[in-house]
């Protein structure tokens, strides 16, 4: 599946905020060289993916649950058990730094692909 068709079909997904970019994987050769090319195209998906990951940051569906939970606890005098909605709480953190992490094989290509091309230009 082509960077794009991922892109695309990201974007359909609910709640998804896109870039206004889209992969160019148009670039003339003679423009670039195919390491410039797969920087460029590396560019433009950790955009995307970062833009994928980015939902994760505003989710609570987990602090919904604890609130109503509580509410209702407290409707029928009961309190719900503090230890328990801090171990939610870290484990939504926790959740939210494993899908960011998730970023990190984009990142760490493009800089592998970075670094030679600084390789080839210093070679010369």
């Amino acid at each position: 599946m082509k960077l794009s068709e991922v892109y695309n079909n990201a974007k359909a997904g609910t709640g998804f905020e896109h870039p206004n970019k889209v992969i160019d994987q148009s670039i003339p050769v003679k423009e670039a060289s195919s390491l410039e090319k797969r920087e460029r195209q590396l560019s433009d998906a950790m955009e995307i993916a970062k833009s994928i990951t980015k939902p994760i940051r505003y989710a609570n569906t987990h602090t919904e649950i604890m609130v109503k939970l509580s509410s209702l606890a407290d409707q029928v005098g009961l309190e719900v058990d503090e230890s328990a909605e801090n171990s939610v709480r870290r484990l939504a953190n926790d959740l939210e730094s494993a899908v960011y992490k998730l970023e990190d094989v984009f990142e760490e290509e493009h800089r592998r692909v970075a670094n030679a091309i600084h390789d080839q230009e210093t070679d010369y």
